[in-house]
């Protein structure tokens, strides 16, 4: 990552900066993720670890868009279920022990967040329970990044990141601006949620990328805007990416277990996150791509958690 500086925003409002230092051949990957649900019985944990994994070995960054916490089980709450919660959680310190177990599986990766941002679920356990796991989450994260790297930043339900670009010949710079929204609305089987990308392109402008989650559908949209270029005053298209990313939660069991989806909605579900990649040939120009995160559905039971095969009780 010698070629990545993460700043975090000066203010409440402002975006998240990330620097790139060009040259021919550049290279860069994020991995977008939503919904994960990790402490869910029904998360496909192994499926995260794996993209986790491949995240580390190419130095790619992750930017995680909300619901990491499925959180549905402790006292009062009224999603939850005696299914809805994994043996190693289900103590009198629920909550604590949520975010120390997050911790345990998953600090092996804490040097490629970048980004992490609040779901409905998350915003739940806040409002009801008056403490924010998130936050607890990230911090204890932080503690275990290597020195000098940026925190991991602690975003809200929407926020901003600006990836900027400064040219190898020293020629200038240029950035691409990402609006995340964690999403809106309910299932949508036949329209997938589409018809939201051009209310967002709508409402918000100056944004190259719109990421979205929630609704547990994956699909990448491309659509052009004609804008005017204020430096030359010449009109041009400028090509926007939205890109709505999957869950890692067993929506539609094959075993014909009944969960929440299978009897409320009864369709099935894409699974997994994005791949935002960068790459410049000349170290001047970018050109991006978008695509899928590899998920082998012929395979896809295998990627179940398993009755506490991956989660570390805490101390």
């Amino acid at each position: 990552m010698t070629n990545v500086t993460v700043e975090l925003p000066e203010y409440s409002d402002g975006a998240l900066i990330v620097r790139h230092r060009l040259k021919p051949g550049f290279r860069q990957r994020y991995l977008i993720t939503s919904d994960v649900h990790w402490d869910s019985p029904e998360c496909y944990l192994r499926l995260i670890h794996q993209h986790l994994q491949e995240a580390k070995e190419t130095g790619a960054l992750v930017i995680d868009n909300g619901d990491w916490f499925d959180a549905i089980g402790g006292a009062g709450d009224p999603r939850g279920s005696k299914g809805a919660v994994i043996e190693e959680h289900q103590k009198v310190n629920y909550l604590d022990r949520l975010v120390d177990n997050g911790v345990a599986e998953f600090e092996q990766y804490a040097d490629q967040f970048m980004y992490a941002g609040r779901g409905n679920h998350d915003w739940n356990i806040t409002v009801r329970k008056e403490t924010d796991i998130m936050r607890r989450w990230i911090d204890k994260m932080n503690q275990q990044r290597s020195k000098g790297l940026a925190p991991i930043h602690s975003a809200g339900y929407t926020g901003w990141i600006r990836f900027m670009f400064s040219r190898a010949d020293g020629s200038g710079r240029f950035s691409h601006a990402m609006k995340l929204e964690h999403g809106t609305g309910g299932n949508s089987p036949v329209t997938k949620g589409v018809i939201q990308a051009s209310r967002r392109q709508t409402q918000t402008h100056g944004a190259t990328f719109f990421v979205s989650g929630h609704i547990h559908e994956q699909w990448q949209l491309q659509t052009v805007a004609e804008t005017l270029n204020q430096a030359t005053s010449r009109v041009e298209l400028r090509r926007i990416e939205h890109i709505q990313v999957g869950s890692y939660k067993a929506d539609f069991r094959t075993d014909g277990v009944g969960t929440w989806y299978s009897q409320k909605i009864g369709n099935t579900k894409p699974v997994g996150g994005q791949w935002l990649e960068f790459t410049s040939r000349d170290g001047r120009t970018i050109e991006w791509s978008v695509s899928p995160a590899w998920v082998d559905y012929s395979k896809l039971p295998s990627y179940l958690r398993g009755k506490g095969k991956f989660v570390r009780s805490a101390a």
